[in-house]
């Protein structure tokens, strides 16, 4: 479906370009962009999940401008799937909709900053998905594999809604109702992520898109230096998530948990090999006849998690780091601490 496409390409553009920007861009510049930022993202970057959460008396920000949309859908056919806050993500309000019989699916959003958008979108049961918005941004992001989308700010709601009659195909599609439409959205927004995460974070292609599309013009290293930051930012994001997945499944209690916390190591299936030597040696305390171990750790052709634990396995046993367990999603993850902890 693709329904949180354009949530993420605001706070991807918005990441990046207060990156970029930060070199050289006045402050009054720069906080319009932080401030937009803010109202869709955490600090630690863009989270790989959302959750909806239903609201009886949602506060939009343009009341008048959702109410115009929601009706000349609700005109059209499609019928109130609801309206909801994003846990992840309070600034931003939306309420989805349903065509039933053209299975379709349709959401409006609002946020203070940004305004009000609206996307239309369906899912073939091949696996296709395409979505139609209005977004003022997004545009500028790669499509996951098997997925379309059609930026236009200047459409109305009704005009998006033909292109994507226009654009979509003969089908089958998939069937939706009002019922299903939270459990669809964050799952589309969790396939998006997933991919994302598995492919390596934001490209520079995409910084580059952004950037040519700014005013301003930035050199490669401006903009080689706002992907290296936000690598990092989406890394760090990670980490934490892996840390809340095991913290939920754990049986530590909050005292043992607190201690080991701030020592904890994660590895992931996603880590390049020059991070897996960086926790071989944060979590042993190595000396010079361990060096050989990790030139060969170096040129091992294995997966992170596997050349790890065989480093692991080569040494003695009252030195190896003590290992805590083990999580599935957002990755493949596990925990460890050093062997005095």
């Amino acid at each position: 479906m693709g329904l949180f496409l354009q949530i993420l390409g605001w706070a991807f553009v918005l990441i990046i370009v207060a990156l970029a920007v930060s070199w050289y861009l006045v402050r009054r510049k720069l906080a319009r962009f932080l401030s937009d930022l803010d109202a869709l993202t955490t600090e630690s970057g863009v989270p790989s999940s959302l959750t909806l959460v239903p609201t009886e008396k949602p506060a939009f920000a343009h009341a008048d401008r959702v109410g115009e949309a929601i009706t000349s859908l609700v005109d059209r056919g499609f019928t109130r799937a609801g309206a909801f806050q994003i846990q992840e993500m309070p600034g931003l309000l939306l309420c989805g909709l349903v065509h039933v019989e053209d299975r379709i699916l349709a959401v409006v959003y609002d946020n203070q900053q940004m305004g009000v958008w609206v996307d239309v979108a369906c899912e073939q049961t091949s696996g296709e998905e395409i979505t139609v918005s209005n977004a003022p941004s997004g545009g500028e992001l790669d499509s996951r594999p098997g997925t379309r989308k059609i930026f236009d700010r200047e459409k109305k709601p009704l005009e998006l809604l033909e292109t994507l009659r226009a654009e979509r195909g003969q089908g089958p599609f998939v069937e939706y109702s009002p019922d299903d439409f939270a459990t669809r959205f964050e799952e589309a927004y969790a396939r998006e992520m997933e991919w994302r995460i598995r492919r390596g974070g934001v490209s520079v292609d995409e910084v580059r898109r952004v950037a040519e599309g700014m005013e301003e013009s930035f050199s490669l290293e401006q903009i080689e230096m706002a992907h290296r930051v936000q690598r990092v930012q989406d890394a760090r994001k990670l980490y934490e998530e892996c840390l809340e997945a095991f913290a939920k499944q754990s049986s530590m209690d909050a005292r043992e948990w607190e201690e080991l916390r701030e020592e904890m190591v994660v590895l992931h299936e996603l880590m390049t090999p020059e991070d897996v030597v960086a926790a071989c040696e944060s979590l042993h305390d190595l000396d010079d006849d361990d060096l050989p171990l990790l030139e060969e750790l170096e040129r091992a052709r294995q997966s992170a998690m596997d050349a790890f634990e065989w480093f692991r396995d080569q040494l003695p046993e009252e030195r190896r780091c003590r290992r805590l367990g083990e999580v599935s999603k957002p990755v493949v993850a596990r925990f460890y601490v050093a062997a005095e902890q």
